[in-house]
């Protein structure tokens, strides 16, 4: 786990206090974070890149955490407004791979109704990646999607597969300004990144806190 310089030295300062911890309720990391994700001095949202190989639980930790910011009006002493809702763009899977992984993790079949997997993108799940422009296209509308909420900031915004885009794809995109939506119209957001030896670290400077995960998924 990396987290920015500035955090760090907030952190150092006293300058975030614990009530502004966000718990995750993921065992083990919220002792790692000494409490829970801090959100920037800023009071702008949180960027949180989890990357790693393929295999290495990126997109199950990522619904955990959603599990987590549903209690954070329970349980924070939060001074930013924000609504109930949490919303998942992936590009690799759709609605049935996300209610299975959630009846695996909590051994139950109904995701809350404030969880919303890809909204109005309008973009058919069917064989997504029958067009090499596929995935541009699909962030081009997750960007403008999260711009176009304009209301209470959302709780958590996860963005999954930007991976899939090639260099040049997201030079096109510019991807500065995506993490700059999420940074503006959510309390967290997260981008689920997966690495191969050929992959770039191009998003690592983006990022308010890095978790960068090794390994295999135990069994």
């Amino acid at each position: 786990i990396r987290q920015s310089t500035s955090m760090l030295k907030a952190k150092k300062r006293n300058i975030v206090s614990h009530d502004s911890h966000l718990p995750t309720q993921v065992t083990g990391l919220d002792d790692l974070l000494r409490g829970g994700l801090v959100l920037p001095f800023s009071k702008k949202g949180l960027i949180l890149l989890i990357k790693g190989k393929p295999g290495t639980g990126k997109s199950t930790l990522a619904l955990q955490l959603t599990k987590g910011a549903l209690s954070w009006n329970n349980s924070s002493n939060l001074s930013i407004n924000i609504n109930n809702n949490i919303v998942i763009y992936t590009s690799e899977q759709n609605r049935k791979d996300i209610n299975s992984l959630w009846e695996r993790l909590y051994y139950s079949r109904v995701i809350p109704n404030n969880l919303s997997i890809n909204p109005k993108l309008n973009i058919s799940p069917e064989n997504p990646f029958s067009e090499d422009s596929w995935t541009l296209e699909w962030a081009n509308k997750v960007h403008h999607d999260i711009l176009n909420k304009k209301s209470e900031r959302q709780r958590m915004i996860i963005v999954d597969g930007l991976n899939l885009m090639s260099l040049e794809d997201l030079k096109t995109l510019q991807v500065e300004y995506l993490v700059k939506a999420l940074r503006d119209e959510s309390l967290v957001g997260v981008i689920v990144f997966e690495t191969d030896e050929n992959s770039h670290d191009n998003l690592d400077y983006l990022a308010d806190m890095i978790i960068d995960l090794k390994g295999g998924v135990s069994k």
